[in-house]
């Protein structure tokens, strides 16, 4: 399973693709921490812990004169709506920060700063790695389960 930096990293791949070169967009990961969290998730699963972690993104010679900044602002944005709820629920989650290195008139190096926050699951599994309160799990995201039909019966049986 791919972290968000792996995607967001793979997306900006993608999407820059003809105008920077994918050996130039290079993504890292530095320091962190684990956030104790315990939430039943349903289905024998356990949200145990975020691991939050600071994450970089340098593109190098970004082509500023052939494709405005707010391009790669507004890739950045609508990505982390999309993919990065997880910004909502913790409140340490800050905006993106970026630094702006020109190279010459043409290029510029790009460092955009984030943290993220990925959620630790874990699912019952008999010969998994973790035993937490007598029983063995793996670390997996928990299937959760969403109703797609319901039914509403407003018959009480009392008629006037």
């Amino acid at each position: 399973m791919e972290t968000k930096l792996q995607y967001l990293h793979g997306y900006l791949v993608e999407s820059l693709s003809g105008l920077v070169h994918e050996g130039e967009i290079h993504a890292t990961q530095a320091g962190g921490q684990v956030i104790v969290d315990g939430e039943d998730r349903g289905n024998d699963g356990y949200r145990v812990a975020y691991w939050q972690y600071d994450a970089g993104l340098l593109i190098e010679a970004f082509p500023h004169l052939k494709l405005d900044p707010k391009n790669l602002f507004a890739l950045l944005a609508c990505w982390l709506d999309e993919y990065d709820s997880d910004r909502d629920v913790l409140d340490d989650l800050r905006d993106p920060e970026i630094e702006v290195e020109e190279n010459n008139e043409a290029t510029a190096d790009v460092l955009i700063r984030i943290t993220f926050a990925e959620p630790i699951e874990i699912v019952p599994d008999e010969s998994g790695l973790i035993v937490w309160n007598g029983k063995r799990y793996k670390v997996n995201p928990v299937d959760i389960w969403v109703a797609e039909e319901s039914e509403i019966n407003n018959e009480t049986g009392n008629h006037a």
